[in-house]
């Protein structure tokens, strides 16, 4: 492949943005915490286990109900829709039948999405969703069920994206688009990985690059064109940025100074 053509703040084209992560606090939920790639944040809020409603309580199982609220507006078409993916990456990842008959509810709030736009994508660009948004609501959920130690978890779910950039005939992979970034994209997408525990060891959690490598794909997207050797080039990509993100949650949770194999989930 040949060199990428300079991104904005000269950021290497296998590089996130800035990651911040940061734990909530706020009043009525059980949970909460802020996931950015730079300027592209969001929130989340668990409350739960509580009383499941009439009509929605599983006998074997907690019910797992995800809400997606825009910067601005009513929810519509859009929301629903990154609901049910969210819904369906979260799922693998929360042991839901340690809590049967109850309710588990989390809001997924976009963050700093510029005006005229929907989560981020300009209306010049070819791309329904901007990937690296739904990235950052990703991890944001990942970070606050992990702060939620009353729901046990089976890992913990990590979000990447990957664009393809076009130059005439040159095709070169960018790690975690921005907004400036999505009208040059031909190709590019969303990875969602769970790493889980450590076979055998209860209290060590699979985190270095190594063994993420081996993390399973619980979803994925891509628009564009699909070429077979890119789109595992993409995916390795995301994997290798996923480390760091996975490390940022950790150092979050418990500090800069933790042992990097401290387990963080509850089983």
């Amino acid at each position: 492949m040949t060199t990428v053509a300079a991104r904005p703040q000269n950021r290497d084209p296998t590089a996130t943005r800035a990651v911040t992560a940061r734990i909530e606090d706020l009043d009525r939920v059980d949970a909460s915490a802020r996931f950015a790639f730079g300027t592209t944040a969001a929130l989340v809020s668990i409350s739960g286990p509580i009383e499941a409603r009439l009509g929605v309580e599983a006998p074997s199982k907690a019910t797992l109900e995800i809400h997606v609220r825009p910067l601005g507006g009513v929810p519509g078409v859009t929301e629903r829709s990154i609901a049910s993916i969210l819904r369906n990456i979260f799922s693998p990842s929360i042991i839901l039948n340690a809590h049967p008959r109850t309710l588990i509810q989390v809001v997924f709030q976009v963050l700093g999405s510029p005006p005229n736009r929907a989560y981020g994508v300009s209306s010049r660009s070819s791309f329904v969703t901007d990937y690296s948004m739904l990235a950052a609501l990703i991890n944001a959920g990942s970070l606050a069920f992990l702060r939620a130690t009353s729901l046990p978890l089976t890992g913990v779910i990590v979000a990447v994206s990957v664009g393809v950039v076009q130059d005439g005939l040159s095709r070169d992979l960018v790690v975690d688009p921005e907004d400036s970034e999505l009208e040059a994209l031909s190709a590019g997408g969303t990875f969602a990985f769970l790493t889980s525990q450590s076979q055998g060891d209860d209290s060590q959690m699979d985190t270095d690059i190594s063994t993420l490598s081996e993390a399973r794909i619980v979803w994925y997207s891509w628009e564009g064109e699909y070429i077979p050797k890119e789109f595992s080039k993409a995916e390795k990509l995301a994997r290798h940025a996923a480390s760091g993100i996975l490390q940022t949650f950790r150092e979050t949770l418990f500090g800069k100074d933790v042992d990097p194999n401290a387990s963080m989930i509850t089983s």
